[in-house]
């Protein structure tokens, strides 16, 4: 680690340098080196803030490059548990809601958002045998914040 800060004016941002160091400097050791880090910064976070519950941290990497051995980024820990989901199949709508914290709301829209993603890109497809299915195609319908922490999104996938 070259350097690793949380954001001034953010308790849930972190900015970070990281060095490969050795000989592997592969796209394996890229995505090896993000899911250690991804833990390191959820235990991180879970110090600073008694109380949380870990298996409702999320880390987002917002920022995520590796130039010259060196990777740097952005890290977003967000509070998030899924309070409801519900998918038809047959009509292809949905609506997910998801408690979220006050102070991290576009973050979390984020996520949701790469999550109903998600959802489009495994349901509704023709899936191909060592193929990746195509992105997922949605579009979002109502969006409602209730009781000032419930982010409660409607969608339909195509």
């Amino acid at each position: 680690i070259i350097s690793c800060e949380r954001e001034s004016g953010s308790d849930f941002a972190y900015r970070f340098e990281l060095e490969l160091t050795g000989k592997d400097k592969s796209l394996k050791a890229f995505r090896s080196v993000q899911r250690e880090f991804r833990e390191a910064v959820k235990e991180d976070y879970a110090e600073s803030f008694p109380g949380v519950r870990q298996n409702d941290l999320h880390v987002d990497f917002q920022e995520y490059k590796l130039n010259t051995g060196k990777i740097t980024g952005r890290a977003v820990v967000l509070t998030i548990s899924v309070a409801s989901l519900s998918y038809d199949a047959n009509n292809r709508t949905g609506k997910l809601a998801v408690k979220v914290n006050a102070n991290q709301y576009e973050e979390a829209r984020k996520w949701i958002r790469k999550n109903i993603e998600t959802l489009a890109r495994d349901k509704n497809i023709a899936l191909t045998t060592g193929e990746i299915p195509p992105p997922g195609k949605f579009t979002l319908g109502r969006e409602e914040l209730k009781d000032g922490n419930i982010l409660e999104i409607e969608f339909k996938t195509e």
